[in-house]
């Protein structure tokens, strides 16, 4: 039998260091050494019952046995090898049909890779049961204020510069805003600096900063470690700089002369999300992670899900992929049609570190047909674009916001104790799931995440505001 330049290519391809295989049913070496190593399971045992079979066929006749009863595994086959002397060209050709099926699968199996499947394997209970009894806690929006107590007054006349990670990321222009209307509060001055999304833009941003001499730098979502030296520039001025969203976790960054980074628990928010993916999945979770690994609270979320999908034995870690979320729009697309393609089934879960990643994805997935259960979308930051989509059930069924204002009033109180001379108070809110049955509590019906714990007003009462 011959083969085409295309077959001969692909065997090449997979096939190791040539091994003496014999020469089968008008088969060469070479491919029977490629049947022989590419049908694993059952392809192989097939194979390999066939040839079995043949030579047991051809030893009876040596003997001048006229007939040859075949094993039932054979199922049809079996009835066509019950012949005569006369019948070893038919079996011969039978023989030869099936090989030939089995290598067409096999070379159907190396154009194309399918998807990984975890099949009959038995549902890890333990993770599911773990999962359900998590985003049951997590649904719950929390009700109480768990912030300082004590405060430090300051007087007026102060002055803060505010620099975004992005003017295109709702969760850095949602901080800003809230970030300027507690410091209006307090009668300061807030300026506002844009930092373009890139490494080379919050370095510009944040240079811009220093250079205007403020008595204290919020930033939102900038990590010391993209561009440390602007942050030991501003220590050296004697600048304070609170930051939001910067590394991952909550607390002083030390290293870098953080006074404090505002921060949701990277780990617990990557745990939720994976989390709500198991539980929804009832154990069999087929998960891409897409993440931008410039941001410290995204590899913190990243590595987190991927703990819980790892940890999960039914379930699969497909891929996690690093793009810029600032060229989402550019790199989006075609990862999403690749794992359309290579991913087929329902449902895939796609798990992004920001809501931001999914405004690109719906347009793809409305142009390809996907329907809503075939994907399901697992976000964070709580955008007004997530809340709607989860509130419609299109494609996004759950999103970890952050709320921004709570966290945004907390970073403007650490800076009041930055210029008292006083140490930071430590604080990071618990994750909340927002899903459709709660989309529209804790201030959902205004697309975003507010806690009625009466936060504005506790830190109006601690800065000595009536």
């Amino acid at each position: 039998m011959s083969f085409s330049p295309r077959v001969h290519k692909c065997i090449d391809s997979v096939t190791p260091t040539p091994r003496k295989c014999p020469s089968v049913m008008g088969f060469s070496r070479k491919s029977r050494c490629f049947i022989r190593w590419s049908c694993k399971s059952q392809f192989q045992s097939v194979l390999d019952l066939t040839f079995s079979r043949m030579s047991r066929f051809r030893k009876c006749r040596q003997r001048g046995r006229r007939r040859w009863k075949a094993g039932a595994n054979m199922g049809t086959l079996s009835e066509a090898v019950r012949v005569s002397h006369r019948g070893s060209d038919r079996l011969r050709h039978v023989g030869k049909a099936l090989a030939a099926g089995m290598f067409a699968l096999t070379l159907a199996a190396c154009a194309s890779t399918p998807a990984p499947t975890s099949g009959n394997a038995p549902v890890d209970q333990k993770s599911l049961d773990e999962a359900k009894n998590a985003v049951k806690q997590y649904t719950d929006p929390a009700a109480d204020f768990t912030g300082p107590k004590t405060g430090f007054p300051v007087g007026d006349k102060k002055s803060v510069v505010f620099v975004s990670c992005a003017a295109t990321i709702a969760l850095c222009n949602d901080a800003g805003a809230a970030v300027k209307d507690a410091a209006q509060t307090l009668g300061w001055n807030v300026n506002v600096i844009d930092g373009g999304g890139t490494a080379t833009g919050w370095l510009d941003a944040m240079n811009k900063a220093i250079a205007l001499h403020p008595d204290a730098i919020i930033e939102a979502a900038i990590s010391p470690d993209a561009v440390p030296e602007p942050f030991k520039r501003a220590k050296e001025a004697g600048i304070p700089v609170v930051s939001l969203f910067a590394s991952g976790s909550p607390g002083p960054i030390d290293t870098a002369g953080v006074f404090y980074n505002e921060d949701t628990d990277g780990a617990a928010v990557g745990t939720a999300m994976a989390q709500y993916a198991v539980a929804d999945s009832g154990g069999r979770a087929r998960v891409v992670i897409i993440y931008d690994n410039t941001y410290a609270i995204a590899r913190a979320k990243n590595d987190a899900m991927k703990k819980v999908i790892e940890a999960c034995s039914s379930c699969q870690l497909l891929e996690d992929v690093s793009t810029p979320f600032g060229e989402l729009s550019k790199n989006v697309p075609g990862l999403l049609s690749g794992w359309l393609s290579k991913y087929s089934g329902e449902p895939l879960y796609v798990l992004s570190v920001g809501d931001i990643a999914f405004d690109t994805m719906i347009p793809t997935l409305n142009s390809r047909g996907v329907k809503a259960g075939e994907v399901k979308l697992i976000g964070a930051d709580g955008s007004a674009a997530a809340y709607q989509r989860i509130r419609d059930g299109k494609f996004q069924v759950t999103t970890v916001p952050q709320p921004v204002r709570e966290m945004a009033y907390n970073a403007v109180d650490q800076v009041t104790r930055a210029l008292n001379s006083q140490p930071a108070v430590s604080w990071s809110p618990v994750p909340f799931l927002v899903t459709r049955d709660n989309v529209n509590d804790a201030g959902g019906d205004q697309n975003r995440y507010e806690p009625a714990n009466g936060y504005a007003d506790q830190y109006k009462k601690i800065w000595g505001i009536s």
